[in-house]
């Protein structure tokens, strides 16, 4: 039972993270991390923007991520899955 209820946890994770985002929330995040480069709630709606689209458009915005938060693992994973 465990196990299942970590799928459906899992499932609606993915779900939710590959759904569009809207693209006034990302200019206005954009313009927060402008701002203040290290608000992280800014950065977790770009990056999920980042993720909904091909590694080749969003590349800069993951080099610009890792190169702020060199040793946070989460941001490294995430960036690795979008290249594979």
């Amino acid at each position: 039972m465990l196990a299942e209820c970590g799928c459906r946890i899992r499932l609606y994770w993915e779900i939710e993270l590959f759904q569009a985002v809207d693209p006034q929330r990302v200019r206005n995040s954009l313009k927060r991390i402008s701002a203040d480069p290290y608000d992280l709630e800014a950065w977790m709606l770009v990056v999920k923007d980042a993720q909904t689209r091909r590694i080749d458009d969003s590349r800069e915005t993951f080099e610009a991520l890792i190169k702020l938060f060199p040793t946070s693992g989460r941001f490294w994973k995430i960036y690795i899955e979008q290249e594979v």
